[in-house]
């Protein structure tokens, strides 16, 4: 099981290889090219899902998802990929990777002011 700094080192590897700096609401664009294309589909389960296709690793979303929804379930898609990737396997891999993605979506500032106020990542990952 992950520690909350080997996640949030997790959060920091994808936005640096993004070429993002996490100060600011990262490129959800950028985030998604270290894994594969964003594809936009009606039939799935939940709002979304990564699955490799030959060589490619795709991201497949929901359409109609409100944005917030998208952006966040695009980012949690990223972060399962990249927890296993890095042989991070368990029971807790969902909820881990919905750490990584707010710590990955919500900017330092942000982060610091929710942290002040009571809250914590994964407070902000349920919101």
């Amino acid at each position: 099981m992950a520690d909350q700094g080997e996640l949030e080192g997790t959060a920091q590897m994808i936005l640096s290889t993004a070429g993002e700096d996490g100060d600011n609401a990262p490129d959800i664009g950028k985030l998604a090219r270290t894994v594969g294309p964003v594809v936009y589909a009606r039939a799935l389960r939940g709002h979304a899902e990564i699955a490799r296709v030959g060589q490619e690793w795709r991201i497949y979303v929901r359409r109609g998802l409100p944005p917030a929804y998208r952006r966040f379930a695009i980012a949690h898609e990223i972060a399962e990929f990249w927890l296993l990737r890095e042989r991070h396997l368990g029971d807790r891999i969902e909820h881990d990777a919905n750490y990584v993605a707010a710590a990955m979506l919500t900017p330092r500032r942000t982060f610091l002011r929710a942290i002040r106020e009571g809250l914590d990542r994964v407070a902000l990952a349920d919101e």
